[in-house]
C-alpha cells in the first residue's frame, strides 16, 4: 500500500500553485486597473463630448441668432433707406406746394368769396344759380387739393385739440354714405370709451375721407365698407411692423372687400403721385396724404392687402397725454357786425376788395389798407377800429410788426392774421405764439364772419327795457 506523501513534495506543491495563483490574481489586478482606467480615460472622453457638443451647440445658436440679428438689421436698415428717399421726395414735394401756396390761395379765396357772394343775391331758381355753385364746387375742391400738397410741407397750418375718434366718425357718418354710394354697406364699429387724441380735426377727418374714397375706388359694383375706432398698447415683441413703434395708441382701422392690391403696388402705396387708377381717375395724393399727416402727428400708417381679397388700412394715433386734455371749444355763432370797425390790410387788390365785401355784408364797418405805411395812416385817423385783420407776409413791412405797433398805441386792439403760407413760413415772419388768432386761406364767408365773432367776443347782455345801468 502507498505511503504518506512526502512533505518536502507537498511544500513544493503549495509554493507552485501560490506563486501561480499570485501571479493570476496580479493579472488579474493590472487587467481591473486598466479596466478602470479606460473606463476612466472613457468617462473622460465622453464628458469632453458632452462639453464639446454642449460648446458647439451654444455657438451653433449663438451663430443662428447673429444671422437673425443681421436680418432684422439689413431688413430695418432697407427700411430707414425707403423712409429717407420717401422723405427726399416729400420735401421736394413740400418745397413746391409752400412755394405756390400764397398766390394759389389768395387766387382761391377771391373765386370762393365771389360765388358766396353771387349765390347770395341769386334766388336759388335763378338759372345761373347752379352754374355759379359749379363755380364754387370746383373752386373749394382746388383748395382741397393745395390743402393736401400743404401737408406734404411739414408744416400746414393745423389746430390741435383733444378729439374723441369715433365721435368724429360718427359724425361724418352722412358724408361717408354719400361718398360711398348706395351700392356699398357702410359698417361702423365705434368704441364708446376711447381714449383721446390730439389732432387737427380737419386733418383728421381728411384721414377718413381720403380712405374711404380709396375704399370705392376699391368696389365699383358693391360690397361693405367697415370703420372700427379701438384702444392699442403696443409693446415692442407685439408690434409686426417696424413703422409702429411700441406705445398706447388709438387705432382707426377701414377695411373694404375690394379687389385687394399686388405687392408691387403696395410697395409703392403712398408715394406722392403713385395710383393704379385710370388717367383722370385719380391724383395719386389720397394715401400719400393720409401717410405724411399721420406721421406729423407722431402716428403710423400699416396696409394688408391681397390681390381680389380687400385692403386693411390701420392708423394709429397716439393717445393725448392728461395735460393734453383740452377738448374742442363749442362752435360759437357768428353775430352781426353791429358797432364795429374792423380794419383790413392786404397787398392782393382782389383779395382786401372781397374781404372788405364780405364783412359789409355782415354788418362791420370796413376800413382798408394795401400796406403797413398805409395801415399806420387808416389807423390814426381813426379811432374806432376794433379789430386788425391783416395778411403776415406783405412788402414794405409784415403783418406782427404792423400789428405790434398798432397794439402799442392801443392796446384793447384785437388782431387776426390771415395768410396762405406754410406755418413755418408764418413762424419766420414772428407768428409764433399759439393763441394768436389766424385765418387760413382760402377761407370762406362763413369762417371769416367766425374768426371776427369769436375775436371781438360774446355780444354784451343787454339792459332789460325801462332800466338804466349805473
Amino acid at each position: 500500500m502507498p505511503g504518506p506523501p512526502r512533505v518536502p513534495r507537498i511544500r513544493q506543491n503549495a509554493r507552485t500553485v501560490r506563486s501561480t495563483q499570485i501571479g493570476r490574481i496580479s493579472q488579474l489586478e493590472r487587467e481591473v486597473f486598466e479596466s478602470r482606467q479606460a473606463e476612466s480615460i472613457l468617462r473622460d472622453e465622453r464628458d469632453a463630448a458632452r462639453r464639446y457638443l454642449d460648446a458647439a451647440e451654444i455657438i451653433l445658436t449663438d451663430r443662428n441668432q447673429t444671422a437673425d440679428a443681421l436680418r432684422i438689421a439689413e431688413e430695418r436698415m432697407r427700411l430707414v433707406e425707403e423712409r429717407y428717399h420717401q422723405g427726399q421726395k416729400m420735401e421736394a414735394i413740400g418745397r413746391l406746394a409752400g412755394g405756390v401756396a400764397h398766390d394759389f390761395n389768395n387766387l382761391l379765396t377771391v373765386m370762393v368769396g365771389n360765388c358766396d357772394l353771387l349765390l347770395a343775391d341769386l334766388d336759388p331758381d335763378d338759372p345761373h344759380h347752379a352754374t355759379v355753385a359749379e363755380i364754387r364746387k370746383a373752386g373749394a375742391c382746388a383748395a382741397g387739393l393745395t390743402s393736401q400738397l400743404l401737408a406734404f410741407s411739414r408744416t400746414p397750418i393745423i389746430e390741435p385739440v383733444a378729439l374723441d375718434l369715433s365721435a368724429v366718425v360718427a359724425d361724418m357718418r352722412a358724408m361717408v354714405a354719400s361718398l360711398i354710394g348706395e351700392d356699398v354697406k357702410v359698417v361702423l364699429g365705434l368704441s364708446r370709451w376711447l381714449a383721446p387724441v390730439k389732432a387737427d380735426r380737419g386733418q383728421v377727418e381728411q384721414v377718413i375721407l381720403n380712405l374711404v374714397v380709396n375704399a370705392r375706388d376699391a368696389m365699383p359694383r358693391d360690397g361693405t365698407l367697415t370703420i372700427e375706432t379701438a384702444d392699442a398698447d403696443l409693446v415692442e415683441h407685439a408690434t409686426t411692423h417696424f413703422s409702429v413703434k411700441e406705445g398706447r395708441y388709438v387705432v382707426l382701422t377701414v377695411t373694404d372687400t375690394g379687389t385687394g392690391m399686388t405687392p408691387q403696388a403696395q410697395a409703392r402705396l403712398f408715394e406722392p403721385f403713385f395710383t393704379t387708377k385710370e388717367i383722370g381717375k385719380g391724383t395719386g395724393l389720397g394715401l400719400a396724404t393720409v401717410h405724411e399727416i399721420v406721421t406729423q402727428n407722431g402716428g403710423s400708417v400699416t396696409v394688408h392687402s391681397e390681390a381680389g381679397t380687400g385692403t386693411t388700412f390701420k392708423v394709429y394715433f397716439p393717445r393725448a397725454d392728461a395735460a393734453e386734455m383740452v377738448g374742442e371749444a363749442p362752435p360759437r355763432v357768428a353775430r352781426r357786425g353791429g358797432p364795429h370797425t374792423v380794419l383790413v390790410v392786404d397787398d392782393a387788390e382782389d383779395l382786401r376788395e372781397l374781404t372788405g365785401k364780405l364783412l359789409q355784408r355782415e354788418g362791420y364797418t370796413v376800413l382798408v389798407a394795401r400796406n403797413a405805411d398805409e395801415a399806420l395812416r387808416v389807423f390814426e385817423g381813426n379811432a374806432s377800429i376794433d379789430v386788425l385783420l391783416t395778411d403776415v407776409v406783405m412788402p414794405g413791412g409784415s403783418g406782427p410788426e404792423l400789428a405790434g405797433r398798432l397794439v402799442e398805441r392801443r392796446p384793447g386792439l384785437k388782431v387776426i392774421y390771415m395768410s396762405g403760407y406754410t406755418e413755418e413760413a408764418i413762424v419766420k415772419h414772428g407768428v409764433s405764439n399759439p393763441g394768436l388768432a389766424l385765418l387760413a386761406k382760402p377761407f370762406t364767408s362763413e369762417a371769416l364772419g367766425r374768426r371776427i365773432s369769436d375775436a371781438l367776443g360774446p355780444p354784451a347782455p343787454r339792459s332789460p327795457a325801462g332800466l338804466s345801468r349805473t
